[in-house]
């Protein structure tokens, strides 16, 4: 077996305040309520979190108590958040959610998004977005309804996302009540599946979109347009799916696509629920168990799953089927627990509901169930294994990937302690949420601990740290990471014991040894310029294979470029873009449009 491999899954949506009754009863009656996070998008990414991938959120969050309650969940689910967006003047949206008075009944469901935070997500905030990093990227029909705005903003993300050769795999989740009409909903839908690798409506929702009427008719509209793999949801009696192969051909098809292979179509059967609980959120684990299935049935193969399509088909609807299965089985978990998104299982109660089932079963699903189980059987017990010889992800091993991904780290001075929300607030409005709070002045401390409270977003380095004591203070007050001009063994040695990621300051290859016996495999190359540059660096690199730098000190839009093309230079610290008189100013807007233009820069 091949060990099941983490994948970064981009999502787009709006995540909610989500208030539900405590007791049966009108909306309007109910006094009691529980307040949690809704969304079908946001579901699905806690979904694919609990299975071990890696889901990358997008969207707009008010800066309110329910954007801020939300961005917690977030991150609290190990959802990456880079791609999060604030809004300083619209709030988040939010929602009622009765409690039906019998198990197993819709509840009443009542929606405040109109106007949201979320809702102005347009085409232009996501145009210059790279999506090759992604191995997949989810989109359901909900989000589109909202405006022309996130319409657009859809589509672009689709349309970037086939050209970086992502799978695309798209929910119809039909809301009629969102749309100015029923033609517009459909044609806007109809659009957005056309660039989907996978289209997974429910029957009902087929029908209404293609105005046919079996699972097998509604497959055939689909794969004329292109889309290569249809699974339709039949309810408790499981899912039909249907798998073909499209060919380019400029005579055929729209957009130059047809398909020139017969489908391969197939039923699953569902699962029996001991008891139907709530049955909101049970198509977002329906698709959490579609999507993860084939991106951890083919991890060899190429992101888009369907273009290697191999003689006769057979391993890909093969694929298909037992990503089917999965589907049946999450979504059957998450009817039986009440909430959104409660039921969602870890990959190891997974392997429990399929362990139970599979006797139970008949004597062909029982195979697949078996095959499944001991699947997740076999990769639990490699698992284990590894925990012998394997440490787990560190916070500094998190900490050197999302510097990888920033690139860049203002290094800023404070004077007063109020500057730090606006300045971080432009920062992250700007592309770059992070900083280098130095502690070079007396404001660092109290300005670390509003932003940490104010913008949580923003990942926060304490710099020019000196000592053991302003290291716990730096830490007490919300900073991530501790930043050193140089190698204090004390600090080290105090943040080491804590597990909290530390980088020294380093010039000399005698200075990188001792960090290396300390246990360390990151630092900060400081001063950068003075030191040797780029050569400096590039010389240290062959001996110091296993080692990562941050070089701070004198970097410049003129030689930022060199740093970062080093492959042992993790991000560069900077403070260019921030410079002193601006922020003496408080010319936040021009520090805004620095950043940007730093982030263009980088590509």
């Amino acid at each position: 077996m091949v060990k099941q491999q983490s994948k970064r899954i981009l999502l787009v949506g709006e995540p909610m305040a989500l208030l539900t009754a405590n007791r049966p009863g009108e909306l309007a009656s109910v006094e009691d309520f529980s307040i949690s996070v809704a969304g079908a998008e946001y579901n699905v990414a806690i979904g694919l979190a609990r299975l071990g991938h890696e889901p990358v959120y997008t969207t707009r969050l008010g800066r309110d108590p329910f954007g801020k309650r939300i961005f917690a969940g977030l991150v609290e689910n190990r959802i990456a958040t880079e791609r999060i967006l604030w809004d300083e003047t619209r709030q988040t949206g939010m929602m009622l959610k009765g409690r039906a008075a019998a198990e197993g009944d819709d509840p009443d469901i009542f929606y405040f998004r109109k106007n949201s935070a979320a809702s102005a997500l347009t085409k232009e905030q996501v145009e210059e977005w790279s999506l090759k990093e992604y191995a997949a990227l989810h989109l359901t029909g909900i989000f589109p309804a909202l405006n022309e705005g996130t319409r657009g903003a859809v589509l672009a993300l689709a349309k970037k996302a086939r050209q970086a050769g992502c799978l695309v795999s798209f929910d119809p989740n039909l809301r009629p009540s969102l749309w100015e009409s029923e033609e517009q909903m459909k044609h806007t839908l109809q659009e957005i599946a056309s660039l989907a690798d996978v289209v997974l409506p429910g029957l009902q929702e087929g029908r209404i979109l293609t105005g046919k009427d079996t699972p097998e008719e509604i497959a055939g509209v689909y794969h004329a347009m292109g889309v290569r793999a249809v699974v339709i949801k039949t309810g408790a009696e499981g899912a039909f799916y249907s798998i073909c192969r499209i060919g380019l051909d400029s005579q055929n098809g729209r957009n130059g696509r047809c398909f020139i292979e017969q489908a391969q179509t197939g039923y699953v059967s569902g699962f029996q629920a001991e008891r139907v609980v709530d049955t909101v959120g049970a198509g977002d684990g329906f698709a959490v168990g579609v999507l993860s299935g084939l991106l951890e049935e083919l991890p060899g193969k190429e992101k888009r799953l369907f273009e290697w399509f191999p003689e006769g088909g057979k391993e890909a609807e093969a694929a298909l089927r037992k990503a089917v299965q999965r589907g049946n089985a999450i979504g059957c978990l998450q009817v039986m627990h009440r909430g959104d998104n409660e039921g969602l299982p870890t990959r190891e109660a997974l392997a429990d509901f399929f362990s139970k089932h599979r006797e139970s079963s008949s004597s062909d699903r029982g195979s697949s169930v078996r095959a499944e189980e001991e699947s997740f059987r076999e990769e639990r017990t490699e698992k284990e294994a590894d925990e012998e010889n394997v440490e787990e992800t560190t916070e500094t091993e998190v900490l050197e990937k999302r510097l990888r991904q920033l690139r860049i780290v203002p290094v800023i001075q404070l004077e007063r302690p109020e500057q730090g929300v606006p300045l971080t607030r432009a920062l992250a409005a700007g592309g770059l949420p992070v900083a280098e709070i130095t502690f070079r002045t007396a404001a660092a401390e109290e300005a670390i601990r509003t932003i940490h409270k104010e913008v949580p977003e923003v990942l926060i380095l304490a710099g020019t740290v000196l000592d053991v004591e302003t290291a716990k203070r730096a830490i007490e007050a919300g900073a991530s990471a501790i930043v050193s001009p140089g190698t204090n063994p004390e600090v080290v040695a105090w943040c080491l014991e804590r597990q909290i990621p530390v980088l020294p300051g380093c010039a000399t290859p005698t200075e990188i040894e001792a960090c290396r016996r300390m246990g360390l495999h990151i630092v900060k190359f400081f001063p950068a310029e003075a030191a040797g540059g780029v050569k400096m660096l590039r010389s240290l690199a062959g001996p110091y294979r296993d080692m990562s730098f941050m070089p701070t000190g004198g970097i410049s839009p003129e030689n930022l470029g060199d740093y970062l093309a080093l492959p042992h230079v993790v991000a560069c610290g900077g403070s260019y873009m921030v410079p002193g008189e601006l922020l003496k100013r408080e010319d936040y807007g021009e520090i805004q449009r620095l950043v940007e233009e730093t982030v263009r820069g980088l590509g």
